[in-house]
């Protein structure tokens, strides 16, 4: 009895030295100017551990040790997805990091909105396209941040264009009480009939809690259409849900940057 409780202890012990999991790796650090460009920008990754390897994607998927190895900085021309992570022989891979850029769309006169909350607002007459911002912190000065119920935003272009869709920047911030909008509502108007035409509708559930990050959210219309004038009216979360510790009370809205394709 005493011989098989003494195996047992010996096979516990050295056992265990030989089932510790491995050390995953820390992510890259990701750095770029912004997430919005005009032409094109620059993206640099870092991690600093000998032997180590950043392997990336640029369509949004998931990296593996066979993407492309990061050498330098990465040059970015159009709409992407970036994925990066961190590889190293006898270490677990790191989680994914991402970022999305934007190139600029439409070229745009002006952009008029609702007045946004005093604590949360931006002097910048062009701060909805002034290709600055994609940072995750409602601290940022780029972010308009709104409390009502309802926020229109009126987006002049520069000539009369045909339009495929709308891209607006959000901040997803649950513990801050940031949600995205409830649904939104985009027209175009119409010269002919001198009104504005519904061409699109979006709406957005939040029944799950999300982490803290930048989403870009894209209204397509229903069909193409040439205007020169769009109407974008953003219907605010008015009760927080069920799951969430202030559920019942008003969400917050936060905004900083539009496009136009």
């Amino acid at each position: 009895m005493i011989k098989n409780l003494l195996t047992l202890f010996l096979l516990l012990i050295f056992g265990a030295g030989f089932c510790q999991d491995h050390l995953q790796l820390a992510p890259p650090l990701l750095t770029y100017p912004s997430a919005f460009f005009t032409g094109s920008t620059q993206v640099q990754l870092r991690f600093r551990q000998p032997g180590a390897e950043i392997r990336y994607t640029l369509d949004g998927k998931e990296p593996t040790r066979h993407d492309l190895l990061y050498s330098d900085p990465i040059t970015i021309i159009t709409n992407c997805t970036l994925k990066a992570r961190s590889f190293a022989k006898a270490f677990d891979a790191s989680e994914t990091v991402t970022a999305s850029f934007f190139k600029d769309g439409k070229k745009i006169r002006g952009i008029e909105f609702s007045k946004p909350n005093p604590a949360y607002t931006n002097s910048g007459k062009d701060v909805l396209h002034d290709n600055l911002g994609g940072m995750p912190d409602f601290h940022n000065q780029n972010w308009l941040g709104f409390n009502v119920d309802t926020v229109d935003v009126w987006v002049h272009l520069q000539k009369k264009e045909t339009i495929q869709s709308v891209l607006l920047n959000f901040l997803v911030d649950q513990q801050s009480w940031i949600f995205l909008p409830e649904k939104i509502l985009l027209y175009g108007y119409d010269d002919l009939r001198r009104t504005y035409l519904k061409m699109g509708e979006e709406t957005y559930e939040s029944d799950q809690f999300a982490p803290r990050a930048c989403s870009a959210q894209t209204i397509k219309l229903a069909k193409q259409f040439a205007t020169s004038l769009i109407h974008l009216r953003l219907c605010t979360m008015k009760k927080m849900p069920d799951w969430h510790v202030s559920k019942g009370e008003h969400a917050h809205l936060f905004m900083d940057e539009l496009k136009v394709y």
